[in-house]
């Protein structure tokens, strides 16, 4: 699952060995740090993500009802302006799926 918020990009996967653990990873460092997720960041900088925090489940899920709680905006491409998140590719990722909304 990939989320977007208004300060950080996370992808978020199962962990391998652990199943009440997810697996959240960063593509910046410091959306790692930013992150208000529990959890010790790994940094691997060969790896496709180069941050990484493991972090429950129930964590995860109390962090997301948070996310939701902080919503205060109707429109999310405009509430990024003034973050990191919209020098990010976040433009981009809007633009392609624009594209493909079309196509449909």
């Amino acid at each position: 699952m990939w989320i977007f918020n208004k300060r950080e990009f996370i992808s978020v996967v199962q962990h391998r060995d652990k199943p009440d653990h997810l697996m959240i990873r960063y593509r910046n460092v410091e959306h790692a740090e930013a992150c208000t997720l529990p959890g010790e960041i790994s940094v691997t900088p060969n790896a496709d993500y180069i941050g990484r925090k493991v972090v429950s489940k129930t964590n995860f899920k109390q962090w997301m009802i948070e996310q939701i709680d902080n919503i205060d905006y109707d429109n999310y491409k405009n509430a990024t302006y003034s973050t990191p998140m919209h020098e990010a590719p976040l433009m981009d990722v809007w633009s392609i799926m624009h594209q493909w909304q079309e196509t449909r």
